[in-house]
């Protein structure tokens, strides 16, 4: 988001005198994040590097990522930062603390709930009879 805001003229301009920046530029950044989020996590499905999985492809994983772009956008940068991309970028530190705490405290637990209803579907697809 931070490269795209740099990429939209009126965005720059909007920081600069402090006004908040029109319905259209804020259409324009969300559809630049948007994209580069969205080739990001299809590269990242596609060389299978690091621990990070992607569950979702095609249409639905677009659809994910727009409505994750617009909770970004428009709860976090324009209603919480009041469209201010220095207040944003403070709160952007701020959550990226408080999702590394909650990532340490609950992963491993997550972890192994996900393994056991891994665990769980492998069992009942073994147990299923298979159709001729």
């Amino acid at each position: 988001m931070r490269k795209a805001q740099k990429m939209i003229p009126e965005m720059r301009q909007a920081a600069l005198n402090g006004k908040p920046p029109s319905e259209q530029s804020i259409a324009e950044l969300k559809q630049l994040t948007a994209g580069t989020l969205l080739k990001g996590l299809e590269r990242r499905q596609g060389s299978k590097r690091g621990e990070v999985f992607v569950r979702a492809w095609g249409k639905e994983l677009g659809q994910l990522v727009g409505e994750f772009t617009d909770l970004l956008v428009d709860d976090l940068y324009l209603t919480r930062a009041g469209g201010s991309f220095a207040r944003f970028l403070r709160l952007e530190n701020a959550l990226a603390d408080g999702i590394y705490y909650y990532t340490d405290r609950n992963l491993s637990g997550l972890r192994s709930k996900y393994k056991e209803q891994k665990a769980a579907r492998a069992a009942s697809t073994e147990s299923e009879p298979m159709e001729a």
